[in-house]
């Protein structure tokens, strides 16, 4: 389908930018239609259950190096349940949506017992592990090193 979502709003915000804000004289106005524009270019509309699989792909990535770090640790396995990814049962958004949702919660669990470790433990030896769930919280997607 051309043109394609992403190109209209693209297009819609080139109309916006060249040929109706020098038109705005009102300074308010003006700076409504900016914030406008700013947010019809960052919008993600071409593949957003593609967009929600890759995000949900990382997450499971990083439930796994979970899983990991706590099966190679003495003692860990009897303190902190390794966390259980749960992959997608189709590509619909419902299911996506399902299995991302099923795997937030996992992540959720997972560091109220890692806290509890580290309190119990000390830092040192999940102080990568922790890095990696905090930046991938934080939209970082830098891979554990587990």
């Amino acid at each position: 389908m051309r043109p394609t979502p992403a190109e209209a709003l693209t297009g819609i915000a080139a109309i916006l930018r060249g040929t109706v804000a020098p038109a705005v004289v009102d300074a308010h106005a003006r700076a409504q239609l900016h914030q406008v524009i700013t947010v019809l270019v960052q919008l993600s509309v071409d593949d957003p259950v593609g967009d929600l699989e890759a995000a949900d792909e990382a997450l499971r990535a990083l439930l796994a190096a979970c899983g990991t770090w706590v099966e190679a640790g003495p003692g860990r396995s009897g303190a902190v349940a390794p966390p259980v990814a749960s992959p997608p049962s189709g590509r619909d958004v419902d299911a996506v949506t399902g299995a991302h949702q099923a795997n937030r919660a996992a992540l959720e669990q997972f560091i109220i017992e890692l806290r509890g470790w580290r309190a119990d433990h000390g830092t040192a030896d999940s102080d990568d592990l922790n890095v990696a769930i905090t930046e991938h919280l934080a939209g970082g997607g830098r891979g554990p090193s587990t």
